[in-house]
């Protein structure tokens, strides 16, 4: 539906309107075209949000000008006037104060002086690293605004209702997000350019605009280590990236046929889980029978029914199983979910501190399950008795190559029975766990003989 609506004639039009406005090729705004309206498409519903909907063209109008006239007083002049400074490894999106740890090895495998760290949120309370502090809409270059404004408004803004009306989608909407992006890396690399880009976001976090604009700053090499499953039904489509890092050797099969570029894939392993198990003994105890390892159920393009479902399996065991001990475990990025804790309320459902580490705690618990958690992934390479909770037998984040190693539980009394009595025996007699995340080791250094050797 997607790749179909690109070859409307008023899509095409709005593509060579933003191409020649911001001397962008086309076959990235039109790969960037895809990837933000497919970040709006309710896959629950299908079809597109209400952000796209005509009817609200109105209010991205006046939104238009707002971004316009807030940039522009929030631009600098700055950094035209600054030296610019390249770096070898250039650290993308960081969005919170805990993530510098574990980019650290990172850093040293280059030298604090060649790594530069591109953040969203102040760190002023880290002096002696390279961090430079970039939120949106602020500090983008006053001169490439100035010379753009009048013609955005004058010119695009009529041009892009007009073709809005006639394809029946908002793009007003569409092309404010595409100028946001355009000036915030066009300011970015302007300043700070370097040979190699790497970030850790979703897949899907991996805009065409920012990899073009990269590499027409000095780069050479853009790449993501997986962070996340590759869910089927759209939450990475249209990426543009030259290496995704995988957990395993079979991890990122699905990203290939999901419109998006990849050059490469190389599998690594789980450069988090093994910075979160630096200091685990190898003696400890058991704290779970069942340990359900939770996600964020904010994005509304996603239908978690049969994630609640899974929930409500819990409940059940819980209540047909005296003395086992489950327990919920969400990440630190976990937003609540009053649905949820609805759903256990009054049961004898335990929900873990999210700032527990889950990768210690995964260690401690006799099993666990998830819905859609790439820990099952990361976990392969450690210990056995995992396994994915499928109640409508159609889980998005259950890669097709799972189902052949007999870890997928369907049904309530498969998991009644595994969590009670052990009774479900595995068909095959092991587990590739390669194919799901490559054993620890040094995931620095691999990560930058590769880069280094890819240029």
């Amino acid at each position: 539906m997607i790749e179909e609506l690109t070859h409307n004639k008023f899509s095409k039009e709005f593509i060579i309107l933003s191409s020649k406005r911001l001397n962008l090729p086309r076959d990235t705004v039109c790969q960037y075209f895809k990837f933000k309206i497919s970040n709006y498409f309710n896959m629950k519903e299908k079809k597109f949000g209400k952000e796209l909907a005509n009817k609200n063209l109105l209010l991205s109008c006046i939104k238009f000008l707002g971004f316009l006239f807030l940039t522009l007083i929030k631009s600098s002049s700055k950094p035209e006037k600054n030296k610019k400074y390249h770096f070898e490894l250039l650290i993308d999106d960081i969005q919170s104060k805990d993530e510098i740890e574990r980019w650290i090895p990172f850093e040293k495998e280059f030298k604090e002086e060649n790594t530069i760290f591109i953040s969203r949120i102040s760190q002023e309370h880290i002096q002696s690293r390279n961090i430079v502090f970039r939120p949106f809409l602020k500090g983008y270059s006053r001169a490439i605004l100035s010379a753009k404004f009048l013609k955005l408004i004058l010119e695009d803004l009529p041009k892009v209702i007009f073709l809005s009306l006639r394809l029946r989608l908002n793009l007003v909407f569409i092309y404010t997000h595409l100028l946001n992006d355009y000036f915030y890396f066009y300011s970015l690399f302007k300043n700070y350019s370097a040979d190699y880009l790497i970030q850790d976001r979703n897949l899907g976090t991996a805009n065409p605009i920012k990899n073009y604009l990269f590499k027409e700053n000095g780069g050479k090499i853009t790449s993501c280590l997986q962070k996340n499953i590759i869910e089927h039904n759209g939450t990475a489509l249209f990426y543009d990236i030259d290496i995704f890092f995988t957990y395993g050797e079979k991890t990122g099969e699905e990203a290939l046929n999901l419109g998006g570029r990849i050059d490469k894939i190389h599998p690594v392993g789980s450069a988090s889980m093994n910075n979160a198990l630096k200091v685990f003994p190898e003696e400890h105890e058991l704290l779970y029978d069942v340990l359900f390892i939770g996600q964020n159920t904010t994005s509304k393009r996603t239908d978690w029914d049969y994630y609640y479902q899974s929930i409500e399996w819990l409940i059940r065991l819980a209540n047909e199983s005296e003395g086992l001990k489950i327990a919920i475990k969400h990440h630190p990025t976990w937003r609540g979910d009053s649905r949820e804790k609805d759903i256990i309320r009054n049961s004898e459902i335990i929900h873990v501190n999210k700032s527990e580490n889950s990768y210690i705690l995964g260690l401690q618990s006799k099993i666990v399950l998830t819905y859609g958690s790439s820990m099952l992934y990361e976990f392969m390479s450690l210990r056995e008795d995992l396994y994915f909770l499928d109640p409508g037998k159609e889980n998005p984040f259950i890669n097709n190559f799972v189902y052949s190693d007999d870890i997928v539980i369907d049904s309530y009394e498969k998991l009644r029975l595994k969590a009670q009595e052990n009774k479900i025996p595995r068909i095959k007699d092991s587990i590739d766990s390669k194919n799901y995340c490559r054993p620890n080791g040094d995931i620095p250094r691999k990560v930058i003989n590769i880069l280094k050797s890819s240029v």
